[in-house]
């Protein structure tokens, strides 16, 4: 879940779910964008049965429970196992249900924003200084659970506070009130909704401006592997805007920190969104480094450009399956005016060996600069407000907080279509 959503996303709650790709068959189908998976094996799962992986999914109101049988492989003497998928059912705890007017210690709740696998997201007002703030609240079904969800939500503050960088989401306090059983985040409110948000509108973005956001991201990837921090969800949903044209980094949920021996990642389990996620933390979470990040941006990139991602399925074990098997896919097949450039880019952050990828963030911008697609002129901030406009997201006056120098994207690309027009009459008489 995002750290701050918009009253759109309200409608259709995200889902936080967790299937097993090892469970081969029959594996329930999933929304690609799930917030994550989870695979706990017996080890640290000591309350399951003997042979049974348990994989939990907290998708709100409308809960299941079922017991799977997957058919042996049929090679090398394996055995049958049995695969255990719960639903967690959405609480009726008041920190999943706070209305206008209650109170988050010093903050009064104006509006919930949206909701989650993890819990909700409200819009706050501190209430001596007035200003604006987005607190993020833990459900209750997790909050009752304890343990490694309640330590996962501290952890995201903890991490997000150790980073200081205009990129990525500014956390400001956390909190837990026992009493009533709530445990909470407050950070900064950001306005203009997310990237996921704004591909519902518009399907495919302009190379520049996915280059613009890609960018921006990267330079977020540099500030957290400065503290050591990998993030292990990129995505669309996870990336923001601001009305001012900003772009930040959200969401630092299951992040870790390559210092710590941190508990939340344990080997064998695997944890980040299927469409998203780096064949090596498909495999196991725990030893990824900031390559796996750089895949997901990759992954992320290429959604932007094409409007799909790298490798559609209809469950996560489809998706799953193609990340290992398929070959690493072009962007030009699905959009032909992406440049060779961008799209051999695109294509090596999303290469399956970690060792063909940049090796850093810091190499990531120098190959995106390299790309020589955005104009000295370019204006990055008033490109992304242009960009909210033509999806939808909000109109902005002439006189808004931000400042604008150079073209935008549309008019940049105005002043090249000439050239373009040019090159290409030049090359035919050639």
């Amino acid at each position: 879940m995002s750290g701050n959503t918009t009253p759109e996303e309200n409608k259709t709650p995200g889902l936080s779910a967790a299937s097993s790709a090892a469970a081969g068959k029959d594996v329930p189908p999933v929304d690609p964008g799930v917030t994550e998976v989870t695979m706990i094996d017996d080890a640290d799962a000591p309350s399951s049965a003997p042979g049974m992986t348990e994989v939990t999914m907290v998708a709100g109101e409308k809960a299941s429970a079922r017991t799977e049988t997957a058919a042996p492989d049929g090679g090398d003497g394996d055995e049958e196992k049995t695969v255990r998928l719960t639903r967690t059912p959405g609480s009726s705890h008041l920190g999943d249900h706070l209305q206008p007017g209650d109170r988050l210690d010093r903050y009064v709740i104006v509006r919930k924003l949206g909701q989650g696998g993890m819990g909700s997201v409200y819009l706050v007002r501190h209430e001596t200084l007035g200003v604006f703030r987005a607190a993020k609240v833990l459900s209750g079904a997790l909050y009752a659970r304890g343990g490694e969800f309640v330590n996962r939500f501290i952890q995201e503050a903890k991490i997000a506070c150790a980073i200081s960088h205009p990129n990525i989401v500014n956390v400001l306090d956390v909190g837990e009130d026992a009493a009533s059983g709530m445990c909470y985040i407050i950070m900064e409110y950001v306005d203009g909704g997310t990237v996921h948000n704004v591909l519902r509108s518009i399907k495919r973005f302009s190379e520049p401006h996915a280059i613009i956001i890609a960018g921006a991201v990267a330079e977020a990837l540099q500030a957290a592997a400065a503290q050591k921090i990998v993030h292990r969800d990129i995505k669309p949903d996870n990336i923001m805007l601001t009305r001012r044209g900003e772009i930040k980094l959200a969401d630092l949920g299951i992040a870790k920190n390559n210092e710590e021996d941190v508990q939340l990642t344990r080997s064998h389990v695997m944890m980040g969104t299927p469409a998203y996620l780096a064949p090596e933390q498909a495999r196991d979470a725990h030893s990824v480094d900031v390559r796996a990040d750089i895949y997901s941006l990759g992954a992320t990139l290429y959604e932007m450009l094409t409007g799909a991602i790298p490798y559609p399925g209809k469950s996560t074990y489809d998706i799953l399956a193609k990340l290992m098997s398929s070959p690493v896919p072009d962007p030009r097949t699905l959009a032909p005016n992406v440049s060779p450039q961008t799209a051999k880019l695109v294509m090596k952050m999303l290469a399956k060996e970690a060792k063909q990828r940049p090796a850093t963030p810091a190499d990531l911008l120098k190959d995106i600069r390299s790309l020589n697609i955005l104009p000295p002129d370019l204006d990055p901030q008033q490109s992304i407000r242009e960009l909210l406009e033509q999806s939808g997201s909000g109109k902005y006056s002439a006189d808004a907080g931000t400042s604008v120098t150079g073209k935008p994207v549309s008019a940049w690309m105005t002043r090249r279509k000439p050239l373009l027009a040019a090159v290409g009459a030049a090359a035919l008489v050639l």
